[in-house]
């Protein structure tokens, strides 16, 4: 798939891989023949499928540091995926053990389905032999930037030799690092290549800012010709160039239609689905809804947030999609729900948090928070505003009760002694309006109608 997404001009500048998908970068990046790749991962998945059988691996929900606390000999952390995303390898009995000991304090723990435990010193036994096989390799200088698994870092020197790839077999996979190295080199689009998304989960919660995003080229659920036309979609709409002419080969270009088009769109069954047009600065998008009534703006950014919502759900168009719902009812979860945010970051130019869809849970809510962002308060009531009409609502009889109206009549400018003229019988106090209510409080204690 990589070779595919080369063939289509979509050329990374930065390429990585998690544990043995490393052997594919190292192939993308030029470091290794293809023949050499497939010696690598060939050799080295015969060496470990003969070592005795026994060993376990558990994914946890915990810092590096926590758990590197709690190791014991030959427990060993295999990968250190997010933040908080570790996976402990070693002998059933310590491993389960410790993520035991995990669990009593609150972390989600969860048993990886694999047949060794990798990573870890159970691999040893394989170690020289692999290294005998792997004797005549000639890897080259990478052509394109490589981060390593077993530095965090950038490849260097002696990277793609036998002895590098023995280390590989037995060190953690630092992905958290190398995400955020990747990071800082500037990478602000991440493209997982493979079946499934869950590294682009791990790129998510390892990215130290809001502003890169990840797209999946393959997630579950859906035909992979389907997943990679739209991921190839979605890359070219994030500011990618995508060479058209060989993703849908044999195409051509037709005229369109001489007839004046209608506001309904109908979409044959090809899997397309209706885009918006992307802005690169919220100024732009705020400066079309501005001279808008209110309510004018709200509908069109909620009918913005609608359609984007029912092409990740994989809906013909917004009307599918319950404005009132919340999303998580409506079918997202955490990694769909980064997918919405990304499409609407695109689309609007916002920083929006990859918690988007909790932080505002419905799609009507949502679409008030981006008015509020990209209008910044334009055609919204001022802070002052909204205590006054929020004070205006409370019958003043409350106010009285409450002894909140003399505090109030006092700052407006009356004597600590009593406001209100005591000839003035409560009916009539509280039947005056505010105005009226403080022309009588500052009226002079000797003032009468005669003048």
């Amino acid at each position: 798939m990589a070779a595919l997404l080369q063939h289509w001009g979509v050329v990374p500048d930065v390429v990585m891989g998690h544990s043995v998908g490393e052997i594919t970068a190292a192939y993308v990046a030029g470091v290794l023949s293809l023949a050499d790749a497939a010696k690598v991962v060939a050799g080295r998945g015969r060496l470990m499928a003969g070592l005795p059988a026994g060993g376990v691996m558990v994914a946890v929900a915990a810092a590096e540091a926590e758990v590197a606390s709690l190791l014991t000999d030959g427990i060993t952390i295999a990968a250190v995926n997010g933040p908080n995303a570790v996976v402990i390898s070693g002998a059933e009995t310590p491993v389960s053990a410790i993520a035991e000991g995990l669990a009593r304090r609150g972390r989600r723990t969860h048993r990886l389905a694999v047949s060794h435990a990798f990573h870890s010193p159970l691999m040893e036994p394989m170690i020289e032999d692999f290294l005998a096989m792997m004797a005549d390799l000639s890897p080259q200088e990478p052509r394109i930037a490589l981060v390593s698994n077993v530095s965090g870092g950038l490849a260097g020197p002696g990277y793609g030799s036998a002895e590098y790839w023995a280390e590989h077999v037995r060190r953690p996979v630092r992905f958290l690092d190398g995400v955020q190295a990747a990071e800082s080199l500037g990478a602000g689009l991440f493209v997982e290549v493979g079946p499934g998304g869950g590294l682009s989960a791990a790129v998510e919660q390892s990215l130290t800012t809001q502003q890169p995003m990840s797209v999946v080229t393959m997630g579950k659920d859906r035909p992979e010709a389907d997943a990679l036309l739209a991921a190839a979609g979605r890359l070219f709409t994030a500011g990618v160039a995508v060479d058209w002419g060989s993703v849908l080969t044999p195409a051509r270009r037709v005229p369109l239609p001489t007839y004046g088009f209608v506001r309904e769109v109908f979409w044959l069954d090809t899997g397309a689905r209706p885009q918006p047009s992307p802005v690169t600065r919220p100024a732009e998008l705020a400066e079309r809804l501005g001279p808008l009534a209110p309510d004018e703006q709200h509908r069109q950014l909620l009918e913005l947030v609608c359609l984007h919502a029912a092409a990740v759900l994989g809906h013909s168009d917004g009307h599918a999609i319950d404005a009132e719902r919340a999303f998580q009812d409506l079918g997202f979860d955490s990694l769909t729900g980064v997918e919405l945010r990304n499409r609407i970051k695109t689309d609007t130019g916002l920083a929006l948090s990859r918690t988007m869809i909790f932080d505002y849970p419905t799609p009507t809510a949502l679409a008030d928070h981006l008015r509020q962002q990209l209008l910044r308060g334009d055609h919204a009531d001022s802070d002052d505003d909204k205590i006054w009409s929020s004070l205006r609502k409370i019958p003043l009889q409350e106010l009285r009760r409450t002894g909140l109206l003399d505090k109030l009549l006092l700052l407006a400018g009356g004597s600590n002694e009593s406001i209100l003229d005591p000839m003035v019988g409560d009916d009539v106090i509280d039947s005056m309006s505010p105005d009226a209510l403080i022309a009588l409080a500052l009226k002079p204690e000797n003032d009468d109608d005669g003048g």
